[in-house]
Order: C-alpha cells, then structure tokens, then sequence
C-alpha cells in the first residue's frame, strides 16, 4: 500500500519508484496472470494494497492520489468484502489508507491527523467494529505505518525518527506481537545499525514469522530483505528491488525497476519462493516474472531528474498465489487490479504448482464462499501431480553482464514535517 512516510525518497523506495535509470538487457518473460481491474464506484483512483483467502481487498480511493507523495486529504481507506465497499474512517483522521487484511478479517493501514497544525501520522488496527490507533513507544518517533498483519495478529510496519526539530533523515522498521492485554510489545528493527540515514521499511509477515522488507543505504541502493536471517534480494542485474508482502507458503511479491538501452523502461513484478532465497546461491534464485497490466512506460524529465510516466505496483498476495496491486496508462489515472495465476494444474488452490493436502485445507476453508463440490472432485482426480512453484517451473534469469549504472538522481536531504 501507499506507506505514509515524510520524504518523497521514502514513498518512491516502498514502491521501488525511484528517479533512477539503468541500462541492461530485456526481462524475462515468466509466469502468466489474468488480470481483473477493481475500481470503487465514482472513485477517479483506486489503489489495492492486500488480499486475504476470502477474496477480500482492502486499500485507497480517491480523486488524486499521487503514489510518490505523502498522504493528503482525500485519500479514503477501504474494504470489499466481495459484495460492498466499506469506507474506513479512524477516528479524528483527515485521510486515511488500508494496507494488509489477515485471514481472520482484521486489517491494517495508517490514517493521517493533525495536532496544533502539525500533520502526522498513526497506523491503525481494525477488527470488523472498533479501531485501535498505533504510535509506536521509541523515543523521538514521527510517524507511524502499518503495512501488515499476520494470521497471529503480529503487526509491521514503519517509523520516522525526529533528528532536529521535526526534521528526519531516518525511517525505521519495526515489530508489534500482542501481548494479550489489548496491546503490543514493540521491537525497532534497523537493517544497518552501522548508518545513521538508512531507511528501512518493513512491508510484509507471515503466520511462520517470515518478513520482507525493503532497505536502502540512503544514497542509492536499494533491495529487498528476508527475515528473520537477513537475506538481500536483489532481481538479477536492478539497482531498484522492493519486496511487497510475503504469504503463508513463503512465496515472495516484490517489484524490481529497470531499462533497456533505448531508454524505454520496464517495471516487472515478481514472485519468488522464499526457500529458494534461504537455500540457493543468490545467481541461481528463480524469479518469476509477471507481466502487470498497463501500457509500457517511457522517460521524462522533471525536478530530481529522469522519471517514469506511468507507475505500477504488485502490492500483496494471498495463500492461493492470488495478487494485488495498481497501475496506471501514463496518465496518472490509477486503477487497482486482482491478478489470479493461470493454473494449469486443477485442484491447485494453493497455487504452488502441485495438488496436495495443502490444497485440501484451501478448499475447507473456502468452501461455500470460493469453492464448492465441483473443485473438489478437480483435488481428488489430480491429487499427486504437478510441481512445486520454484525450481522446476520457474524462468531462471541470470546475473547481467551488461549492467551499468549511468543516473542517479537520488535526492536525500534533510525532511521537513509537513505543518
């Protein structure tokens, strides 16, 4: 979702739209989705920012949502269970965004107040009928953002850190685990704690505790992150990788920015399998392209340098491989979509490439809402078969020779609160 936080750098780095150009080879083309677009009625822009396995969404609308700038009045935070859009509106908030939705309904997201005309931000934890507001407890915290939840309730998200007199040079990760009286135990997590102007955003967990998260040195590299054990991910031969959610069977979404010599620029989402990630050395990790909907994107020159005119985001997934996101044609008009994995394996509901006991529980659980008897017939008659999403079905992209940094417009200065 659109992570309010207090720099322009800090929303171009959670979505990878960075002012950055690099030459190199042409993607691959890998794994196929069909695509539905979502847009709430009336609503001129409509991002979607999580899935659950009911086929709930949640995210913005608008009528001027700009994805590389903070959150503004007019931004809407939502629901759709499937049937009706369901605004969201915390309390004593000017705008509002929903970013993630567990398995068991409760969702997640950031709203925007203002305190003696100074405007900040809190995250947000909706069960269905009360909001809980979230201000993380570290000394000299800004704002606060809330990315994702679990299936366990665990939360995380993002901080900015006061330098000077309201002024930020830091955005910080962090880890909220409820601590069974209504609250939270709170752990500030820092990618490098070793520079002081790093910025690390966590954007995803899953009910194994896995995380992704997305980090920059502050200057110019950015790349994905795998945790608990730390891993960097980088797509083969990209300056730019941003990891967006990870789901209950470890698969990754991430997002990966880039360009070929005639200076027209691809942006690809990916999926990867995060036990490939934990196991292989980092050139043989399979990343598997999706080609997201919208017209291809081309440059043009503004204040901080060479941008992309047209932007698009995988933004989460669920267990059935289903995803996320938004796009736009280049003329900033954004629409949300539903991708689902064209499966050639029926009986697969867990869309991991193989039909197994996993898809069974899939089936229990959706039954009667996205499954009935017919698929369960498709489980049995091909129980046993297929592959695992990974390894062997996977396109395998190697490392680029031809990569050559050649414009870096990365602008990180000093952050001014808004007032």
């Amino acid at each position: 979702m659109i992570k309010q936080t207090v720099a322009r750098f800090d929303l171009s780095l959670r979505f990878g739209l960075l002012s950055t150009a690099w030459l190199l080879s042409s993607p691959a083309v890998g794994q196929s989705y069909s695509y539905t677009d979502f847009v709430v009625p009336g609503a001129a822009d409509t991002i979607l920012a999580g899935i659950n396995n009911s086929g709930s969404v949640v995210g913005v609308y608008g009528n001027s949502i700009n994805v590389v700038q903070p959150m503004e009045v007019g931004w809407n935070a939502f629901l759709h269970n499937g049937s009706s859009v369901t605004t969201l509106v915390p309390p004593g908030s000017l705008a509002a965004e929903a970013s993630a939705i567990n398995n068991n309904g409760t969702v997640v997201g950031t709203y925007l107040i203002e305190v003696a005309g100074v405007q900040s931000t809190r995250g947000f934890v909706y069960d269905g009928s009360t909001y809980q507001t979230i201000l993380v407890p570290f000394a000299n915290a800004l704002d606060t953002t809330i990315a994702s939840i679990d299936d366990n309730g665990v939360i995380v998200g993002s901080y900015a850190e006061d330098f000077l007199f309201g002024l930020s040079l830091t955005t910080l990760g962090f880890r909220g685990t409820p601590d069974g009286i209504g609250g939270y135990t709170y752990e500030s997590i820092d990618l490098d704690v070793s520079n002081e102007f790093d910025i690390t955003f966590m954007n995803g967990r899953n009910t194994s505790g896995q995380e992704v998260a997305t980090h920059s040195d502050g200057v110019s590299v950015v790349d994905g992150v795998l945790l608990p054990e730390a891993i960097t991910v980088g797509y083969p031969g990209v300056g730019v990788t941003s990891l967006t959610g990870i789901n209950n069977n470890g698969l990754v979404s991430g997002r990966a920015t880039f360009a070929n010599p005639d200076e027209s620029l691809f942006e690809i989402g990916f999926v990867v399998d995060s036990a490939e990630i934990l196991t292989l050395p980092p050139g043989q990790v399979n990343f598997l392209d999706v080609q997201l909907p919208g017209s291809g994107c081309t440059f043009s020159t503004g204040p901080l340098g060479v941008d992309p005119d047209c932007h698009k985001s995988i933004q989460g997934l669920n267990d059935q491989s289903t995803i996320v996101g938004f796009y736009d044609d280049g003329d900033t008009v954004f629409k949300g979509f539903i991708g689902t994995l064209d499966s050639t394996q029926p009986g697969d509901f867990d869309g991991d490439g193989d039909v197994d006991g996993d898809d069974f529980l899939e089936w229990q659980q959706g039954l009667g809402t996205i499954y009935d008897a017919d698929d369960l017939t498709d489980w049995e008659t091909h129980y046993g078969t297929g592959v695992v999403l990974g390894i062997s079905d996977a396109t395998s992209v190697p490392e680029s020779t031809s990569f050559a940094l050649f414009l870096t417009s990365l602008v990180c200065v000093a952050i001014r609160r808004r007032t």
